[in-house]
């Protein structure tokens, strides 16, 4: 199994994914998930996620994302931390027009630790 997560200041909602040996699946914190198989389809063209047949392999795979983290708690988590960083920029009405790595994506931590 493979996990991976994605959190960004401003973002809409958290992402999550869980890989398994066959499938795919992409948790959004607020929207439907998908479900792809990596067999089938590797290209991820056709989501399965909606179809009757993928269900108890869509409830298994929400099960591990769940032993593994509380998608609602770590929203929680990173909205607090997202907010603190926003507001280091003079918040949300400055914070495209004062951030740092606007244009080139989030800052390598160590970067934005060391930032004047």
């Amino acid at each position: 199994i493979a996990f991976s997560e994605f959190h960004c200041c401003g973002a809409y909602e958290d992402i999550y994914m869980i890989r398994s040996e066959r499938y795919k699946y992409v948790y959004y914190h607020h929207n439907a998930p998908q479900l792809f198989d990596m067999e089938l389809d590797p290209y991820e063209l056709n989501d399965l996620a909606n179809a009757p047949s993928y269900q108890e392999i869509i409830k298994l795979h929400h099960q591990i994302l769940t032993e593994i983290l509380d998608p609602d708690e770590v929203d929680r988590e990173c909205r607090a931390d997202q907010e603190k960083v926003i507001n280091m920029f003079g918040g949300r009405e400055n914070f495209d027009e004062n951030a740092f790595w606007k244009g080139i994506g989030s800052p390598i931590p160590s970067e934005f630790l060391n930032k004047d």
